[in-house]
C-alpha cells in the first residue's frame, strides 16, 4: 500500500485504498496519532489516574453496539454503523493505552465466544 501515514504526511494516489483491507490499514494509520494524543492528554491532566477512570471507560464501552470489525455482520444500517464505529475507536484506544487497567467489555466478549 503506497498511501500511508509515515513521516507526518499522508500520500494518496488514485487506487491506493480500493480494497476494504487497504482502507482499514490506512484509517488505522491515520487514527494512531489521534489515539496517542488522547492518551497523552489524559495522562498530562491526571485523568487516567483517577480511581473512577477504569470503571467509566468500561461503562462507556458497554453502551454502543459492537462493530462489524468484531461481529463480521455486513451492511450495518447508518445509525448503527456510526455508533458501532465510535465504539470501535474506543475499543482500539482501550487496547492501545489501558489494556492492563480496563478489561474487555462483556458485550465484546460475548461476540468473541
Amino acid at each position: 500500500m503506497s498511501g500511508r501515514f509515515a513521516t507526518g504526511s499522508l500520500t494518496h494516489r488514485a487506487g491506493d485504498w480500493e480494497s476494504p483491507a487497504q482502507r482499514r490499514l490506512g484509517f488505522h494509520g491515520l487514527c494512531q496519532p489521534l489515539r496517542e494524543a488522547a492518551r497523552e492528554l489524559l495522562e498530562k491532566n491526571g485523568v487516567d489516574k483517577l480511581p473512577p477512570f477504569p470503571l467509566a471507560l468500561t461503562a462507556v464501552l458497554e453502551v454502543p453496539p459492537v462493530s462489524s470489525t468484531f461481529t463480521r455482520i455486513e451492511d450495518e444500517a447508518a445509525p448503527l454503523a456510526s455508533a458501532a464505529s465510535d465504539r470501535d475507536a474506543l475499543e482500539h484506544f482501550r487496547r492501545l493505552a489501558y489494556t492492563e487497567r480496563v478489561t474487555e467489555s462483556r458485550q465484546l466478549a460475548l461476540w468473541k465466544s
